[in-house]
């Protein structure tokens, strides 16, 4: 369960708040669209380059054949080609034709080669061509619990809880008992009491920890009969707080699972797209916020995910939100590298690796220098080695080598998971890249 906080500063703004759509800076170049917040500053908003309504709709319609493009070229360097811009052009014709029946000449001709290629050409520049890979694992993902046993049980001193009702008569005080019948189902031992709760979560398999969830049920109704008088007491505890008490083992045998690891041979991987386009990224703004700039930190920094920013110099987009200060921090440091030449945070369903069965990873960063690409994932240390941020890392390797295969000789990409105690004020890309690189 999440916990929301309503208010001042808070998840959810007693003000309401306003969808912000943040076009890509392609999309702001070619069309004029432009994100409407307080603080936007104008200097952001590149010239618009095309000048009547009909080569802007030529200019539109552009953008939307070269989306079909993005199966047929590797990458979107392939859009600076002259042939390709001319199979563009072609297409874009045929699509902005006056309707039949017009008289020839009554629609302005625009310029329909020229505006490709500018379109053509400003999408290479602003676009990092990241390939559609769909990485799926070859094998089953198996996982169990290990033996243990539970610690801490001289902490659970829950109490038996009286089955009656009191009703009281507000005006007189007066009060009456009335005896509440138990209609809960009975199980013929105490420990199904908690079994019962603990094989409703997906990670339990019952035929596969049967013994290990009896084994520590029983350590549980042990500890319960130690401090009470009778077995009906145990069995009103064990009613009551069941849940409650099954809680309690479920967390400990979670720091006992262990799932198999899948190396980058395990993986079956197909390319579907070169590149895609990027598409406009939506945002929830509390009403009246202003776009803060990218070097100011927030205080508290744990609001800064409720924060927009703005003030790039290499960003492929003109607005960005980060989930925390450390990924907001090594943005100012990719952003300032003399090495890197653009970069994105992806929005949701933007960038996608498949790590097992039905279940995708999202990475913080995608990252263009001079001679690499780069996948950015930041993580507190003491997450470094948890079993799903090791299968994303081993997923998003295996993603890196393909998609350095389909470059064909072209920029490297590399995953980094980066410790946010690591990303200090002197750091530079090429520094991350030597410590924290995993391909």
């Amino acid at each position: 369960m999440r916990k929301l906080e309503i208010g001042d500063g808070g998840d959810i703004s007693v003000t309401g708040s306003t969808l912000v759509t943040a076009p890509s800076i392609a999309e702001m170049i070619v069309t004029g669209a432009r994100p409407e917040i307080p603080g936007f500053s104008e200097q952001q908003r590149t010239a618009f380059v095309f000048k009547s309504p009909e080569e802007g709709k030529a200019a539109e319609v552009t953008l939307e054949v070269i989306k079909r493009y993005e199966r047929k070229l590797g990458s979107a360097e392939g859009l600076r080609e002259k042939a390709v811009q001319q199979q563009i052009a072609e297409e874009v014709r045929e699509l902005v034709q006056p309707v039949q029946g017009m008289l020839e000449g009554v629609v302005e001709q625009v310029r329909i080669d020229q505006i490709v290629e500018t379109v053509a050409v400003t999408v290479a520049d602003r676009t990092i061509s990241i390939p559609q890979i769909v990485v799926l694992p070859k094998k089953q993902i198996t996982f169990t619990f290990e033996d243990f046993d539970l610690a801490n049980l001289e902490t659970v001193n829950t109490r038996p809880i009286e089955d009656g009702i009191i009703i009281e008569d507000i005006r007189t005080q007066a009060r009456v008992y009335l005896a509440r019948a138990l209609d809960e189902p009975r199980e013929a031992q105490p420990e199904d009491y908690l079994v019962r709760y603990l094989i409703e979560r997906n990670e339990i398999d019952y035929d596969g920890h049967a013994t290990l969830l009896y084994k520590l049920a029983g350590q549980m109704v042990v500890r319960i009969r130690s401090y009470l008088a009778d077995d009906a007491e145990v069995e009103n505890v064990l009613l009551r707080h069941g849940r409650q008490l099954a809680d309690f083992i479920f967390a400990q045998m979670m720091n006992h699972y262990r799932e198999t690891l899948l190396g980058e041979d395990d993986y079956e991987i197909t390319v579907t797209r070169g590149f895609m386009l990027l598409q406009a990224q939506p945002m929830n703004v509390p009403q009246g916020q202003r776009v803060r700039d990218l070097k100011q930190a927030v205080t508290p920094l744990s609001d800064t995910r409720k924060h927009v920013f703005g003030g790039f110099n290499k960003c492929c987009y003109p607005l960005q939100k980060f989930d925390t200060d450390p990924e907001r921090r090594i943005a100012v440091t990719i952003d300032g590298d003399a090495s890197v030449e653009k970069w994105i945070k992806p929005g949701r369903n933007q960038f996608r690796i498949d790590y097992r069965s039905g279940e995708a990873y999202e990475p913080d960063f995608v990252v263009e220098t001079k001679t690499r690409m780069l996948i950015c994932e930041v993580k507190a240390k003491n997450e470094l080695e948890d079993i799903i941020v090791r299968a994303k890392a081993a997923a998003a390797t295996a993603w890196c080598k393909t998609a350095t295969q389909h470059a064909g000789g072209a920029k490297p990409w590399m995953y980094l998971l980066i410790p946010d105690d690591q990303i200090l004020g002197n750091a530079t890309v090429d520094g991350l890249v030597a410590r924290f690189a995993t391909s």
